[in-house]
């Protein structure tokens, strides 16, 4: 899924990636005028693929669990460009 969604963000098919999240995760993005002005055109643009040193990277994922009814909630770090990836600590002891 992770790799999927790096996919989708790096060939730029936001509809796609979009089409990863959950009916509930859309629910809780304000329906302002501004959002819906900036996100309308999105659904009829042309995947415009992210030029090379300014790929999306994922990290994780992290705290991976199966939820009761089948579908997987994880932590991922989602960072703007391969170029510059974050530097990630972890706890002692804590497992990747």
């Amino acid at each position: 899924m992770v790799q999927e969604l790096e996919a989708c963000a790096n060939a730029g098919d936001l509809l796609r990636f979009s089409a990863l999240f959950g009916d509930e995760w859309f629910r809780q993005i304000p329906r302002t005028d501004e959002v819906v002005a900036e996100t309308t055109p999105l659904a009829a643009a042309t995947p415009m693929p992210a030029p090379e040193g300014q790929r999306i990277v994922f990290f994780g994922p992290w705290h991976v669990e199966e939820l009761v009814d089948g579908r997987v909630l994880a932590a991922v770090i989602w960072f703007g460009s391969a170029a510059d990836p974050p530097q990630i600590q972890r706890a002692p002891g804590s497992s990747s």
